[in-house]
């Protein structure tokens, strides 16, 4: 599987059309109260390109509570989710 791949594999292996994957990336943002959104568009993009780009840190934390694993299996090279959490920590 290549490195673009992982995160199809894993979308589809859940069972998710890239559509449904998006309305489920939205509902685990607000059930976790993080402000990150998601289109169909690029979570393509992220798919397609080789190595895809890093997602901001709020969508690092909802892709990996999503998927329940590490951005690196999900493909992502250079995640930067160690600072997410601080940098969302909310007083």
């Amino acid at each position: 599987m290549t490195e673009a791949n992982k995160l199809a594999a894993l979308r589809r292996s859940a069972g998710h059309t890239q559509q449904s994957c998006v309305a489920e990336f939205a509902l685990e943002a607000a059930r976790l109260g993080i402000d990150a959104t998601l289109t169909v568009r690029q979570l393509r993009m992220w798919e397609r390109e080789l190595p895809p780009p890093l997602p901001h840190p709020a969508q690092q934390v909802v892709l990996e509570a999503n998927f329940g694993v590490p951005l690196t299996e999900l493909g992502f090279v250079g995640s930067r989710t160690s600072a997410a959490p601080r940098a969302l920590h909310r007083p």
